[in-house]
């Protein structure tokens, strides 16, 4: 007993470390299975009041062609869609935008459904993401937070401000996920079913 109040006198404290990316491999555990990605970010969206979702597959083409402002490709330029290689999946939705609650609840791992109405709410279920990518990028109303692992290091750290775009309206509520590894576009019927599974019991999206 002495010792331990003879410690307390004369130490100092110290931060516990937490191995962030550690941590979140065991978040993903719990969201296993195919498309639990896209399973998570639409009953957000239903959570949020969406009436409609968009789901992009995009490659690296066409976000070159994006970033030069080329909008509407001509059909020449199309990829084949049976050997397309995606480096990036972008989703988004038309509900509600986030307010800074939501962005505050967004950046903190494992907080929690903020209330019982709301099944998703950008909880844990959010860090889904991270089974297909490192930088995450989630903009809403002109406004962005970007992810990313500071150094290649376990420690996840979120760069939150006002975009260049923040004075054009915008509907949408996105999240960009550059993909860790490029792969195919998922087999049609497959995604199909899954789309029409997940949205079954939902409120809002129709």
């Amino acid at each position: 007993m002495q010792d331990r109040e003879e410690l307390w006198r004369t130490g100092k404290d110290e931060p516990a470390e937490v191995n962030q990316r550690a941590l979140i491999d065991k978040v993903l555990a719990r969201y296993s299975g195919e498309f639990a990605v896209f399973r998570e970010l639409l009953q957000n969206s239903d959570d949020a009041r969406s009436s409609k979702v968009e789901i992009h597959f995009e490659t690296a083409d066409h976000l070159d062609r994006r970033t030069q402002g080329e909008e509407n490709p001509d059909a020449s330029t199309l990829p084949d869609l049976k050997c397309a290689c995606v480096t990036q999946w972008t989703f988004r939705n038309n509900g509600d935008p986030f307010t800074e609650q939501d962005w505050t609840r967004l950046q903190k791992i494992a907080e929690g459904n903020p209330g019982p109405e709301k099944i998703g709410a950008f909880g844990v279920g959010f860090y889904s993401l991270f089974s297909v990518t490192d930088r995450p990028f989630v903009s809403s109303q002109g406004y962005g937070m970007q992810f990313h692992w500071r150094d290649n290091k376990d420690q996840l750290y979120v760069r939150r401000g006002n975009l260049p775009s923040r004075e054009i309206p915008n509907q949408w509520t996105t999240f960009e996920m550059p993909l860790r590894e490029a792969g195919p576009i998922p087999p049609a019927l497959d995604f199909l079913r899954f789309l029409a599974s997940s949205i079954t019991f939902m409120v809002n999206l129709r």
